[in-house]
């Protein structure tokens, strides 16, 4: 998208020297407005070091560029002056269009507040910023606002250090945007003190829509001071609001000399009573004093140091955090059409990925592939859905997660209404860095399913008790939907698999060749309860366990035509052949305890394999070959070696009938299983030929059943003789 944005031939060039202004600033705003005032500008920034004092107008133009010679071009916000932003395109009410900034090096000096961002893209379409070598950032680009949208926009290329708290915002922050893209960001963070941001924030405003975002090679390297600073802690009895003379260690604390440098920047806190005071400070190790340069937060607001009062003042460092990676949040509004590829966080305090939601909001089509993910606290990736909407298709294919903490590599998890459906977790590497640390299990699902799970594995150190405990664990009772195949859990601690109690029927879950420390790891096919209807589409497992008497007509309409199970009997099953449910020769059927059969799915619902069936015949001789046959009852007495579900009869005879036909009746204890007798007509030798067929009226007998064969009529000039029956079916 990025490289076909824009048209450069019709662009006038223009050296920023060129526009009136005695300052770098001035010219900027002279320039600004000529772009504003609808010319075609190219502004060029020649090599060198620039100050920006104040910030310079709200770029509105059509068609424009401003550029310089790279790292050679520096551009300095004034130490400790008004800039909150290098550039902003469009206002309330004018959109910039089809602009580029690029070739730039851009240096806040360390000074900008945590809510200011080097580029905004307020309102505004086509914008490219490429190239662009910074430091000193809080951060990056934030695009979007509550009433204005970034649409069609691309960021490549952007390198640098960033430094300042972030508190909860992101170095890039998405509020209101369509169709952007990010490729090639390599950012490092410095940043001291505490931290609650992200790296990256997409945050929708309420109602709003954050929609086809592509992070393609984007990464962060964060680190910061010395977790020890969490022990620093003085008293002091400085007076005023100027440089603290530090005294004493308070109880159980260190001096600053324990983990500070001389000269080093620290993020402090001041409690006096009731007031604080927290910002950034230079240490100085002779005389032990600390400044107060930049106050971030406190009683008196941003920018204002409290009046020490001299008794009881209290000086600590809170321990440095390091931002969370990438956090995509939503209240009332909907992220969709997001692709990250290639995203590297590293050495995060809280999470690496993370997605949530509230209120009425929506998750569709966030794909993630080959993200490499490392956390020192909190969980690798971290998606819960706290809202009333079900969130669709988010796939995770390939990430690298190592944990060190007692977080969870991954952790999926509703805490509404909420649901997943078509989510995948696939082919994840997940290993730690900290044997010293017990992790509780790789991977965690709290959620009601709609995921599939599968090719993932984890490696952990030999030799220790620490390490993960689980390779997956489930805790959710109602999980729906969701299959765990072809997972090595093999080097976990203890088990491979844990899940909570399958407790409903209609919910379904599949696990299948895993692996856990003991060896194969497999769950049972759940067990459904026979009803007149037993819906198979509830379950994506491919084959099920039936129980139950009552008589089976339907097996549901909405799986997918081509979807086949296998069914295991756990008691003698019966299942009645109906137009959605087809049995072999249209047959109802009697399935003893222990048997299986194959179903598939057709559009008219669904069909008993008959391949699935084991044939049988018995084959039942009335007389030998010569004699006449008679007629009479009970001609002939078996009893039924097996159950047996009936789908012919068939008769023969050496010697056939003349002048009538032979009529032969077949009766499971005393009663016909014939609507329409057993007959040979006359002349012929069996009964396929028949004029009319035998009906079946009961196809199923049962094992030990007592079978009898009655002739009811022979031929009136020649009887026959060598008569045989014979019942054709399948076991039952």
């Amino acid at each position: 998208m990025a490289t076909n944005l824009f048209t450069e031939a019709t662009n006038e060039r223009a050296n920023i020297f060129e526009f009136s202004g005695s300052t770098f600033t001035e010219r900027m705003t002279s320039a600004v407005n000529a772009i504003n005032a609808g010319n075609n500008i190219s502004v060029y920034i020649p090599r060198g070091t620039y100050q920006l004092t104040a910030d310079i107008p709200d770029i509105t133009g059509d068609q424009w560029e401003i550029f310089g010679e790279g790292q050679a071009t520096q551009i300095f916000a004034q130490l400790g002056g008004s800039v909150t932003h290098f550039f902003q395109c469009g206002d309330s009410s004018t959109r910039a269009d089809r602009g580029r900034i690029h070739s730039l090096y851009l240096d806040y000096n360390n000074t900008i507040a945590s809510s200011v961002y080097a580029f905004h893209l307020f309102n505004c379409q086509y914008i490219h910023i490429y190239d662009i070598f910074g430091s000193g950032f809080a951060g990056v680009v934030e695009c979007g606002s509550a009433s204005n949208k970034a649409i069609r926009c691309a960021i490549n290329n952007i390198q640098g250090n960033l430094v300042n708290g972030l508190d909860t915002n992101g170095h890039i922050k998405i509020n209101n945007a369509s169709r952007l893209e990010f490729n090639s960001i390599a950012f490092s963070d410095s940043t001291v003190g505490p931290r609650t941001g992200a790296l990256i924030l997409m945050s929708t405003v309420s109602g709003g829509l954050i929609d086809d975002m592509r992070f393609n090679d984007v990464s962060f390297q964060t680190f910061s001071q010395d977790h020890n600073h969490a022990q620093i802690g003085v008293a002091t009895s400085t007076t005023g609001t100027g440089t603290i003379t530090l005294g004493s260690a308070l109880s159980g604390k260190e001096l600053f000399s324990h983990a500070v440098a001389d000269g080093d920047t620290v993020y402090y806190r001041i409690d006096d009573g009731a007031n604080f005071e927290e910002g950034l400070g230079v240490y100085t190790a002779s005389g032990t004093t600390l400044t107060r340069d930049t106050i971030l937060d406190g009683s008196s607001g941003a920018g204002n140091p409290i009046t020490l009062s001299g008794s009881g003042v209290e000086v600590t460092v809170p321990a440095d955090g390091k931002p969370s990676g990438l956090d995509m949040v939503t209240n009332n509004g909907n992220i969709v059409n997001c692709w990250i590829n290639d995203l590297v966080v590293d050495h995060t305090t809280e999470y690496g990925v993370r997605m949530r939601g509230t209120g009425s909001s929506g998750f569709t089509n966030i794909n993630f592939d080959g993200i490499r993910v490392s956390t020192d606290a909190g969980d690798g990736i971290d998606i819960t859905n706290g809202s009333s909407d079900n969130w669709r298709d988010i796939t995770i294919n390939n990430p690298l997660i190592v944990i060190d903490s007692d977080g969870d590599a991954v952790h999926i998890n509703t805490t509404s209404t909420g649901k997943f459906y078509d989510c995948h977790l696939t082919n994840a590497k997940i290993s730690e860095s900290d044997a010293s640390v017990s992790k509780t299990r790789a991977i965690r699902f709290q959620a009601e399913g709609g995921w599939r799970v599968a090719g993932c594995s984890v490696k952990q150190r030999s030799g220790t008790s620490h390490g993960f405990n689980n390779g997956l664990q489930t805790t959710d009772t109602g999980l729906e939907r969701f299959m765990c195949v072809d997972n090595d859990f093999s080097a976990v601690n203890t088990l491979g698999v844990t899940h909570a109690t399958y407790a409903a029927v209609s919910k379904s879950r599949y696990f299948a060749n895993n692996l856990g420390p003991d060896g194969p790891e497999v769950e049972p096919p759940p067990t459904i309860t026979a009803a007149s209807t037993v819906d198979l589409s509830t379950t994506t497992c491919p084959s099920v366990i039936i129980t139950g008497t009552t008589a089976i007509t339907s097996f549901g309409t909405d799986a997918t035509v081509g979807t086949t199970k296998t069914i295991t009997t756990a008691t003698t099953v019966n299942i009645t052949n109906s137009g959605s449910l087809v049995c072999p020769a249209d047959r109802n059927m009697i399935i003893p305890a222990g048997h299986q059969i194959a179903v598939e799915r057709v559009s008219a619902g669904w069909v008993i394999n008959s391949s699935s069936i084991l044939p049988a015949e018995i084959t039942i001789d009335l007389g030998d070959e010569t004699t006449d046959l008679t007629t009479g009852t009970a001609k002939h007495t078996i009893r039924m070696p097996y159950a047996m579900n009936l789908t012919d009869v068939r008769a023969l005879v050496t010697t056939a009938p003349t002048d009538a036909d032979l009529i032969v009746d077949i009766n499971e204890a005393g009663t016909t299983i014939l609507s329409t007798k057993l007959s040979i007509d006359d002349g012929e030798k069996s009964s396929v030929s028949a004029a009319t067929p035998a009906v079946i009226s009961d196809g199923v007998l049962a094992d030990d059943a007592e079978i009898t064969i009655d002739i009811d009529q022979i031929g009136s000039t020649v009887a026959g003789a060598g008569l045989k029956v014979t019942l054709i079916g399948w076991r039952a």
